[in-house]
């Protein structure tokens, strides 16, 4: 059980929730929980954004299903107070350790919550002091862009982490002069020495299939130096 702290809006469709956890959850960077959705069956998972900790903070980046009943649950009617049932954690795409090589981290949409998780225990705990560590971070606007700001500290803090944007459909009435593209093409493009990487990835299944793709077909990847997590 988990009492909810805070709701914060990042974009119209995107929402950061922070819980309190009763005990702590020892969860691994990238993984992510359950969430019991009150009169509903089934389960919807949500990953956390902070790295582990004591194990009570939790922070997930939730984004809005058109017609789904999490969403309208934790849209609409979700409110601070309120305490939420949840079961995990689960998943396997979380950061290996010790950190033997650079990294690269790509995220599509709400994929950037558990790279964040990921990212921060690399670069705040030094789990990977002595190696490069990019992110590439892609969404279809610029109003889709969130958490900008953590970004921007973590590369002024860190001088072996940097942050590759990249917009799918930038508008002209909104100019844009980062990456232009899909994140598995803005990937092989920013990222050259990607083969000698680990790399860890989540967002929208067709990103993780062209990216696996791409990697392992056309670089020649070892599947076992990728790690993802493909949302439905």
């Amino acid at each position: 059980r988990a009492r909810v702290v805070e709701i914060v809006p990042l974009t119209p469709d995107t929402l950061r929730i922070v819980c309190e956890a009763e005990r702590p959850v020892g969860f691994r960077p990238g993984q992510y929980v359950l969430f019991v959705i009150p009169g509903e069956r089934g389960r919807r998972a949500y990953s956390m954004s902070d790295r582990p900790g004591d194990g009570t903070r939790l922070d997930f980046v939730v984004r809005a299903k058109p017609g789904g009943v999490a969403t309208r649950f934790l849209f609409e009617k979700l409110r601070p107070g309120e305490v939420l049932d949840l079961e995990g954690p689960y998943g396997r795409a979380f950061l290996r350790t010790p950190v033997e090589r650079d990294l690269v981290l790509a995220a599509g949409g709400s994929g950037l919550g558990p790279m964040l998780s990921i990212l921060r225990a690399a670069l705040l705990d030094g789990l990977a002091d002595g190696h490069d560590v990019v992110l590439v971070f892609g969404v279809r606007r610029r109003g889709d862009l969130f958490d900008l700001e953590i970004l921007e500290e973590l590369a002024r803090e860190h001088d072996n982490f940097r942050a590759v944007l990249a917009l799918s459909e930038p508008t002209p009435s909104d100019p844009w002069e980062g990456e232009v593209g899909l994140v598995p093409e803005v990937l092989l493009r920013s990222v050259p020495d990607l083969a000698e990487r680990d790399i860890y990835m989540a967002g929208p299944a067709p990103m993780i299939d062209a990216v696996l793709r791409a990697c392992v077909f056309e670089r020649g990847i070892p599947p076992a130096r990728l790690r993802f997590d493909r949302f439905s």
